[in-house]
């Protein structure tokens, strides 16, 4: 009996909780590893979840120096002026998904952003660049919500592969008839194939989803209704091309309208 409890005891000590860590010093030396950057005053373990707040003016490095996957981490700028946080280092993994939310600004990684879980936008006027995967076949197969602001990633494979992706919801906000802001996703370059499925959430007419060059839609494109617009491209003279389906979708607690589809 008494071996039992001992091993009981032991194997309860070997439990980890995930720790939730807010970023707390933007005058150090900007590294993750570094505990007194953090509050509590601890270095980050994997599975931890981290939360970066900026609310001053000007560019900002946050340091990933730790070879670790976390559990989520959110990216908060609240100053509109001039507000910029650049990631560097190493890769950023993450297993519960990502956030860039607040009132502005730009955040801008210069290495990966990879995993899983929600990837949300939800900044009011703000960017979220993703750059390319710096390892092949490293993608983020997580789904994407885009509630305000502008996910522009730099190369297709960021959003996801053939054989790995989630899916992508667009939202509108409307006051009245009148959209007033809404998620948007960006893409540059030619040679785009999005595989990921496209949720747009529209009941007023918005140009949600922005691009200069030639895209070809592989997968489903949910469209609700309202009598809105999917607005498929930044000029007339750039195709849009869809492989895939497109199907009429209606949101929980909302009624289905005709929609009308601008390639």
């Amino acid at each position: 009996m008494k071996k039992l409890i001992a091993v009981v005891v032991a194997l309860v000590g070997c439990v980890s909780l995930a720790a939730d860590l807010r970023w707390v010093n933007w005058d150090g030396d900007l590294k993750a590893g570094t505990a007194s950057n953090w509050e509590p005053a601890q270095v980050p373990q994997a599975g931890d979840n981290l939360t970066i707040f900026y609310n001053g003016s000007g560019t900002k490095y946050w340091h990933n120096d730790l070879d670790i996957v976390y559990g989520h981490i959110t990216v908060v700028l609240t100053n509109t002026s001039n507000t910029r946080v650049d990631f560097d280092q190493k890769e950023v993994r993450v297993t519960n998904g990502f956030s860039f939310v607040g009132e502005g600004g730009t955040f801008y990684p210069r290495t990966a952003i990879t995993g899983t879980g929600e990837f949300l936008v939800d900044n009011a006027g703000g960017t979220c660049y993703l750059p390319t995967s710096p390892t092949s076949g490293r993608v983020y197969s997580g789904d994407f919500m885009l509630k305000r602001g502008q996910l522009s990633p730099s190369a297709k494979d960021v959003l996801g592969s053939e054989s790995e992706h989630g899916k992508i919801t667009i939202v509108v906000h409307k006051s009245g008839n009148s959209p007033i802001d809404f998620g948007k996703l960006a893409t540059s370059g030619s040679g785009w194939s999005i595989y990921n499925d496209i949720y747009y959430d529209n009941t007023s007419s918005a140009f949600a989803f922005h691009h200069d060059h030639q895209v070809a839609l592989r997968g489903t494109v949910y469209f609700t209704g309202g009598g809105g617009t999917f607005q498929g491209a930044g000029s007339t003279t750039v195709p849009m091309e869809s492989y895939g389906k497109w199907e009429n979708w209606t949101p929980e607690g909302q009624a289905q309208h005709a929609n009308t589809i601008h390639l």
